[in-house]
């Protein structure tokens, strides 16, 4: 069958047309936001700027968080760096901020829907020095603060695990020798299941996870292992544990005991 000669002419025109206007339009391509570098000498002034732009820019949250605004989507964010130590009980402010872009889902602000990410993953895929920078810029936000370049969260995609910041070049501590030094075993039995003053912990990272761990050494009061006396909220109140202990530890010591205990799994 002939095809009419205009048909022909017609689709070689338009074939043509298209062809001219894809080789003058300029080709588009798509590429990830660039990773910003977080100097290892940068101050707290300027690693809060950092986080600012991160935060407004390749981190999106200005999407659904606002600075001063009726925070309707997700909550208003003017402040946080005061409230953020009140969130949770025994949880830090840094902490907090961190497990609520790690693991957006483990506290949710009473009103609102479990609608963040983990803009550690893509498609955000902040790194965690660019985590570090944000978590700055919210505690410039009414608070003090005080993480660095080098502060590290570990266990900061574990389900389930708080993050716990730890500063880079301070160590791992010798946990043995933090045990030591505030006789730990005076009241806790670390290699068996002797019962003292207070409950075994030879086998405490098999029944609990590290946040467990953490806020039994923040708040010993809170949750009273159950078994015969020693065990009541009045002899325990009359502990070491119980008047200031917790306030008593580094940072650093803090991190590295907890890491030992949740390690304790009853074996040898």
């Amino acid at each position: 069958m002939n095809v009419p000669l205009k048909i022909v002419l017609f689709t070689l025109a338009v074939t043509g047309f298209y062809t001219y206007v894809g080789a003058i339009v300029p080709q588009m391509e798509a590429h990830p936001p660039k990773s910003t570098e977080i100097g290892a000498d940068m101050g707290p002034v300027e690693l809060a700027a950092t986080g600012k732009e991160i935060f407004f820019g390749k981190g999106t949250c200005a999407l659904c968080h606002t600075i001063g605004g009726k925070g309707e989507r997700c909550p208003d964010l003017e402040g946080i760096g005061r409230r953020a130590a009140s969130r949770i009980e025994g949880v830090s402010a840094q902490e907090y901020l961190a497990q609520s872009m790690y693991q957006p889902n483990e506290y949710v602000v009473d009103g609102y829907q479990p609608t963040m990410p983990n803009i550690s993953r893509a498609p955000i895929g902040l790194t965690d020095g660019e985590i570090i920078a944000v978590v700055a810029f919210l505690q410039n936000e009414g608070g003090e603060i005080t993480v660095t370049p080098a502060t590290r969260f570990e266990a900061a995609g574990e389900a389930g695990s708080q993050p716990v910041a730890r500063t880079e070049g301070e160590g791992p501590l010798d946990a043995l020798a933090i045990i030591k030094k505030y006789n730990c075993e005076a009241c806790h039995d670390l290699a068996g299941a002797e019962r003292r003053l207070g409950p075994p912990l030879h086998d405490i990272g098999a029944r609990q996870t590290r946040a467990q761990i953490l806020h039994s050494i923040v708040e010993p009061d809170a949750e009273i292992a159950a078994g015969e006396p020693p065990y009541t909220p009045g002899l325990m109140s009359a502990t070491l544990m119980s008047t200031g202990f917790y306030d008593t530890l580094t940072l650093p010591e803090l991190t590295a005991l907890v890491e030992h205990l949740a390690s304790l799994e009853g074996g040898e």
